[in-house]
């Protein structure tokens, strides 16, 4: 009798013996194989038969699978075993040795660039985290493809998970060894083999439709989709359409480098042309703005005159604006007074004293605002002055008013912190007297005392509130009647109310306080209007300026954002020019005309059945054409209109005319013919069973071809997706964007290395002035890199050898023709002199060591080194800014100030200017142009220093 089964222990890995022994008590044994699946045995076994203890989980049943000879011998080990008592029989299944990877995690990760499926293989089988058979494992392929593939171990299940696993319908090809090299796995024990077609052309060809009804139910093209409606959405000016460009309304400043004037064009697209030249410094009104499919990917401007590149207009300088539509409704709203307010005024109520160490007195101002006019009056240091009005200018800087509205003095000099000087704020509580030594003023410093004496027990109404000069707080309970906020007063007793200050000094704000109208966006020059708070006024238009936003008035004027809300039922949100309160731009939907697209395989007898498809993720923009290019390649890859075949076939109710299907095999090929389509279509054997007990196959299923799967759809998204990177950079790397860019002549040279200065965030200011000695470096590192990319390129007459040997190299090593020599090794990579001493290197410990580096940009923590050299400046950015130039000196920004030094001058700034030269010593503010001064102490320090540094003086 032929042994068709038997029987091993876990440890042994013969076919040839009988092992335990041989299988004689099964009464079935089928193996299912599938494709690209591990094959799969069950079978039955008489319970009281010799072998029946020994079929446990683990062990190895051999036998045959197939009828080839490769499919003989095959080892399937035990997973699961089953008793059932009343039937006594035994129930086993096991898995093809195969399935023992599926077990098996990978310990490390993978990365091979331009792998084979052998290099692969071999990959993973040496990333195995445990496995005492691994030297077992053969492996061989016919594809000849190449790959870069990588696994994390931490994101594989196992080894199998990396070896198995179909591509899927879309635009991605999944991570496993079946997928990328687009093969077929074959077993054959530990034997495995990855091959391009796994099966043959068997010749047979079927007929689908109802003469299978005898074999298998029936199967129609009833429920297949033979026609697409395709569309996309897209939102305008985000896509790659031509020639687009969006009206604005701003005022900018020309800014060129270099004389003659900046270039203007006729278009901002390619191939424009020069119609002009601008000035720099020049102011012009802005009309439109491009920034898709434009010349050299940068934004254009429409100056009215023609178009201008960014790179020589800007809208940062003072004075500048850009004016956005918009409408809404809301009310003003001044919600605190600090530091950082701008633009309003409001009540205050004190007494404070002229500080000035100038001659003579202090000029008063009529207005707070810039624009404003200085007055006729002085007023002299020491003297004394009431409060009623506070302001915060545009810059943030306060001013005082004294007496009359036309009377302002700004706050560096005038002190609300002397002896004598106090302010006030209307408020409201009760204190409560807990001692007969309560102190009481006339007046909140405490100057001059009171002998009223306040009962022990009683309660005060309080009406106002300040602080000395030492911060004690005062209570005005009367007129002219002031406590103190000692211990002898308290607000814990039943019956008291205690103050909050600041919520007292907020409502004032609140109640009193108005802001600035301006007559441009940029807060630079007020109207001389102000809006109360409370007042709800309607909105025209939005403005971004110095960092700050502004709304425009339905009557004129300008309102810094801040002290807008839209809380109230009246109020109207902000929305764009067309009334949406969402700014961003409506999406927008394309179709075919017609709308649906038919596939070649519908014929003109059935009805369609039309699948909607959403192609918007392919950059579709408003383009019909791409859309029906893109359409159509999805029906092609999708199999729009073609059958979803599936035939089973059982032998034993096999017809004459499906009897030939007794000799295919798994991944055969066999052809289909579908009259009502008039097409020859393929299927392929992805299923047969396999009876070990008959030694013949039993079923066999034939279903759909896997797909080619050429992603055709994946690919046009990919072309479209670096399309659109283009016209935001037009190189990929910095090298290639600096070569480009000294191809290009005059103001397009300038505006593209421009470009590359704001790629790599250089301050505007170095690239701007020093535009020349940026120029130049860009010149030197081209040149340098393709002599760099030339040398190598010319290649060299040493010859490439690897160490020990081609089959398994340690190490590689090239010899150059004037004796230098290149290794490289799972160390690192360096290139020594024919002296044999390190030229240039990269370690596995990451040490770069080199020559010389040549590079866009270097970062790191620290730089060390004997001298370092700049053409322009050395920038240091953090907490302070500092700037060193060997042409302009040493400057360094603070939260306190400015200091600066170069070889004529000195300047000192904390909200100024001080210019302090040999001859004088000048302070003028920055934003206003008004004289400032110092304090006498200060003022006398100062000139002590330029004294014993040899300058002189003057006051």
């Amino acid at each position: 009798m032929k042994v068709k089964a038997t029987l091993h222990t876990v440890a042994s890995d013969s076919t040839d013996t009988l092992g335990l022994g041989v299988l004689t008590g099964a009464t079935s044994m089928q193996v299912v194989r599938n494709a690209n699946q591990i094959p799969h045995l069950t079978m039955s076994y008489k319970a009281d038969a010799p072998l029946a203890d020994e079929l446990v989980s683990g062990r190895v049943i051999v036998c045959a699978m197939g009828k080839s000879s490769e499919e003989q011998n095959q080892k399937f080990r035990i997973i699961n075993v089953s008793k059932d008592v009343g039937s006594m029989s035994i129930s086993v299944t096991a898995n093809h040795i195969a399935g023992d990877l599926s077990m098996m995690p990978i310990y490390k990760n993978i990365s091979i660039a331009n792998a084979t499926p052998k290099d692969t293989f071999k990959a993973v089988m040496g990333s195995l985290a445990y496995g005492s058979n691994l030297a077992d494992y053969q492996f061989s392929t016919d594809i000849q493809k190449v790959a870069n593939v990588a696994w994390q171990f931490s994101d594989v299940d196992n080894a199998n998970s990396i070896f198995l696993g179909d591509d899927q319908v879309g635009d991605t090809v999944a991570q496993t060894m079946q997928a990328i090299y687009s093969g077929q796995w074959k077993f054959n024990n530990y034997h495995w083999s990855l091959l391009k077609h796994a099966g043959h052309d068997s010749g047979i060809i079927i007929k689908y439709g109802r003469n299978m009804l005898s074999a298998v139910e029936d199967h129609t093209t009833d429920s297949t989709y033979n026609a697409i409606m395709p569309y996309a959405s897209y939102t305008p000016n985000t896509t790659l359409v031509d020639g687009t460009n969006e009206a604005m309304e701003g005022m900018g400043t020309v800014q060129y480098l270099g004389s003659g004037g900046a270039e203007i064009y006729d278009k901002p697209t390619k191939g424009n042309r020069v119609v002009g030249h601008v000035q720099n410094g020049a102011y012009y009104k802005v009309t439109a703005k491009a920034e898709d499919n434009t010349c050299n990917g940068n934004v254009w401007y429409n100056i009215g005159e023609g178009w201008i590149d960014e790179h020589f207009f800007t809208f940062d300088k003072s004075g500048n604006y850009v004016i956005n539509s918009a409408s809404g409704q809301g009310t003003i709203k001044i919600t605190s007074e600090s530091d950082d307010v701008r633009g309003i005024v409001a009540d205050f109520n004190g007494v404070g004293t002229v500080t000035y160490s100038g001659l003579g007195g202090v000029l008063l101002w009529s207005s707070p605002l810039t624009g404003s006019k200085p007055s006729s009056q002085y007023v002299s240091n020491g003297s004394r002055y009431i409060i009623n009005k506070i302001a915060y200018d545009e810059d943030g800087s306060k001013w005082y008013c004294l007496g009359n509205d036309n009377q302002w003095i700004p706050e560096r000099y005038f002190s609300l912190t002397k002896s004598s000087d106090y302010v006030t704020t209307p408020t409201t509580g009760i204190l409560h007297v807990k001692a007969d030594k309560v102190v009481s003023a006339y007046g909140p410093s405490g100057e001059s005392l009171r002998s009223d004496k306040l009962a022990v027990g009683s309660f005060h109404k309080i009406i106002g509130i300040s602080k000395d000069s030492a911060g004690t707080s005062w209570y005005e309970i009367n007129p002219n009647c002031w406590v103190k906020g000692d211990d002898n007063i308290d607000f814990t007793q039943s019956g008291s109310v205690s103050i909050d200050e600041d919520a007292s000094r907020k409502a004032v704000v609140q109640t009193s306080g108005k802001v600035i109208v301006y007559d441009k966006p940029n807060g630079t020059q007020a109207t001389g209007r102000f809006l109360w708070n409370g007042a709800q006024v309607k909105i025209t238009g939005q403005s971004d300026s110095n960092g700050r936003t502004y709304y425009r008035l339905s009557d004129g004027g300008w309102v810094e954002s801040t002290y807008f809300d839209f809380a109230s039922a009246s109020d109207i949100p902000i929305a764009n020019s067309s009334g949406n309160t969402d700014t961003e731009v409506e999406t927008q939907t394309i179709m075919l005309d017609p709308p649906v697209l038919v596939s070649q395989y519908a014929t003109g007898q059935e009805a369609l059945r039309v699948q909607t498809v959403d192609l918007s993720s392919y950059n579709i923009g408003n383009d019909r054409d791409k859309l029906k290019t893109v359409a159509e390649q999805y029906i092609r890859e999708y199999r729009i209109g073609r059958p979803n075949y599936s035939l089973t076939v059982e032998y034993p109710n096999v017809e004459d005319e499906f009897s030939q299907l007794r000799q295919v095999d798994l991944y055969d090929y066999v052809g289909i013919q579908v009259d009502e389509l008039n097409i020859l279509d393929k299927a392929m054997v992805n299923s047969v069973t396999y009876d070990v007990l008959l030694g013949q196959n039993v079923s066999v299923t034939i279903g759909q071809l896997p797909l080619t799967y050429e992603h055709l759809l994946g690919q046009m998204q990919k072309e479209t997706t670096k399309q659109l990177a283009s016209v935001e950079k037009n190189s990929t790397h910095l090298f290639g964007q600096m070569n480009q860019a000294l191809k290009l002549q005059g103001d397009a040279q300038k505006a593209s290395i421009m470009k590359v200065a704001q790629d790599l965030q250089m301050a505007s200011e170095t690239y701007t002035r020093d535009y020349d000695k940026l120029q130049s470096a860009i010149d030197s590192i081209n040149s340098t890199v393709t002599d760099v990319q030339g040398w190598i390129n010319s290649g060299g007459s040493g010859v490439i050898t690897a160490y020990p040997n081609w089959a398994n190299p340690t190490e590689l090593r090239a010899t150059s023709a004037n004796g230098g020599e290149l290794k490289f090794n799972g160390n690192g990579i360096m290139y020594t002199g024919n002296d044999g001493i390190l030229r240039s290197s990269i370690d596995s410990q990451g040490r770069v060591v080199a020559e010389s580096i040549t590079a866009g940009t270097i970062k790191g923590l620290t730089l060390e080194g004997v001298e370092i050299k700049s053409s322009s400046e050395i920038h240091s950015n953090g907490t302070y800014a500092t700037v060193m130039s060997g042409a302009k000196g040493f400057s360094c920004d603070s939260d306190d100030g400015h200091i600066g030094i170069n070889s004529t001058t000195i300047y000192l700034n904390s909200a100024m200017n001080a210019g302090i030269t040999k001859s004088c010593i000048r302070l003028i503010n920055d934003k206003t142009g008004r004289d400032v001064g110092l304090t006498g102490f200060e003022f006398s320090q100062l000139k002590e220093l330029l004294r014993k540094n040899g300058m002189e003086t003057s006051d």
